[in-house]
């Protein structure tokens, strides 16, 4: 053996002996090879592709270190799932026909590799969640028993379960219900228990949070199909109830909208809860669209008000502004209604149905503005202006734009008759409508 092997063999050796000290127990004793110098080899390799994060070309070297020394470093069990997994792709894509002959013993690979993570390195708990999820995907048919794993993690870590499991466990119970082997209610169970770990863990792990959020909102995701309105509301209105923190109704919020329940009572009350606890922007407009979707628009229109300021995406401000002119308008206030749909185009200037608004504002304006001399029939004039104004900044309008320059156009004073009552402008010519006080131009019907 030359020198510099054998200085690698040295250093080796002496990180073996480091490795076996951070065991658990006495497990990795006496685990490393008689081939010093193929150990070397395998080691190196190994090393080399896991940094190039070329997994399967490591395959081979892992698995000697597996099979040889499997505790020399805690890399060798960490990254073995990973490195099988990826062999399997690279197998699959080559050769199907190999790849169905070995998928079982790769599996057994994968398998292995957490037995012996937890059996040199501890943590069985939380190598366990993780080993649960490669079970229900490599072995889907067999996802009982990846259920009962999962169980067991969880069990074992209780509220230190790692966030990821609490999302592989509801992902791996409803594939199972989509194959009529886990009930609806199970599903429910399961996902209400895992909410109780969220919960923990957004009020007590700060250092995780942001982790917990991304969980809790991909459960909500993923249970999106499977929640009831009654549902959510037997579970949560106790807690509510008893205890109504701002997190909670938040969630509950959420839930609710999530599950298209915004027109039940329930959610009325968690969202005015939520605005007296916090009057916030989210707070107020939450309740106005449960006011608006029981078309109770006096009192949607008050907490959109409540809301619209605190908004700071521009678009959703114009949306809330139109819909507040919208509201307005129905009930007969076109000068208010006029008002909100100036502010929804101050927040986007390419908001065609607040252009359309004030057209239609405009039209009824016809029996205020007799002072033209024409009965008031210069207000289709603007009318139209808007409604083109209306479809060139915003296509989506552009249908019920035509329809309403159609429908004005045929309003429009005859020129004779406008002559007779002794309006002089001629075609094209500038012109303030008197009510109005805007600018626009002379047209005669044709």
């Amino acid at each position: 053996m030359n020198m510099k092997l054998l200085k690698t063999t040295f250093i080796l050796a002496a990180l073996a002996i480091a490795g076996t000290a951070f065991g658990q127990g006495n497990d990795c004793q006496g685990k490393f090879g008689q081939d010093s110098a193929t150990d070397v080899k395998n080691i190196s390799m190994f090393n080399q592709y896991l940094q190039q994060k070329d997994y399967a070309a490591a395959f081979p070297y892992w698995k000697y270190l597996i099979s040889n020394i499997p505790c020399y470093s805690k890399h060798i069990t960490y990254y073995g799932p990973t490195i099988v997994k990826y062999k399997m792709r690279e197998l699959r894509k080559e050769n199907e026909e190999e790849y169905e002959a070995r998928k079982e013993g790769l599996i057994d690979s994968v398998m292995l590799s957490y037995d012996l993570r937890s059996k040199f390195w501890g943590s069985e708990g939380y190598v366990l969640g993780r080993k649960a999820n490669d079970w229900a995907n490599l072995r889907p048919n067999d996802r009982k028993a990846a259920i009962e794993m999962f169980e067991k993690s969880i069990e074992m870590e209780g509220k230190k379960t790692d966030d990821l499991i609490p999302m592989y466990y509801l992902d791996a119970a409803i594939d199972e219900h989509k194959r009529d082997r886990y009930t609806l209610d199970s599903l429910y169970i399961l996902y209400f228990r895992m909410q109780e770990l969220v919960d923990y863990n957004l009020k007590n792990n700060a250092k995780a949070k942001d982790d917990w959020i991304r969980t809790d909102t991909t459960m909500a995701r993923m249970m999106k199909p499977y929640l009831t309105c009654e549902k959510i509301i037997e579970y949560f209105k106790p807690k509510t109830d008893s205890e109504p923190t701002e997190e909670l109704l938040l969630k509950v919020s959420g839930l609710l909208e999530a599950g298209e329940c915004t027109k039940e009572e329930y959610y009325n009350e968690v969202a005015i809860k939520l605005y007296k606890m916090n009057p916030s922007s989210q707070a107020a407009l939450a309740i106005a669209r449960s006011f608006h979707s029981k078309r109770e628009m006096n009192s949607a229109k008050e907490y959109y008000l409540k809301g619209v300021d605190g908004m700071d995406n521009a678009n959703e401000k114009a949306e809330v502004f139109f819909t507040i002119a919208r509201i307005t308008f129905d009930n007969g206030d076109c000068v208010g209604a006029k008002n909100y749909a100036e502010k929804a185009l101050a927040a986007n200037p390419n908001h065609g149905n607040a252009h359309l608004i004030i057209a239609n504002c405009y039209a009824k304006a016809l029996t205020s503005c007799s002072a033209d001399g024409i009965d008031g029939r210069s207000v289709f004039w603007p009318a139209v202006d808007r409604a083109y104004k209306a479809k060139s900044v915003d296509p989506s309008v552009e249908e019920k734009a035509n329809e309403m320059i159609s429908k004005f156009s045929a309003n429009f004073p005859e020129k004779g008759d406008a002559f007779f009552k002794g309006f002089t402008k001629n075609e094209g010519e500038a012109y303030t409508v008197p009510c109005l006080g805007v600018s626009t131009t002379v047209r005669y019907k044709n």
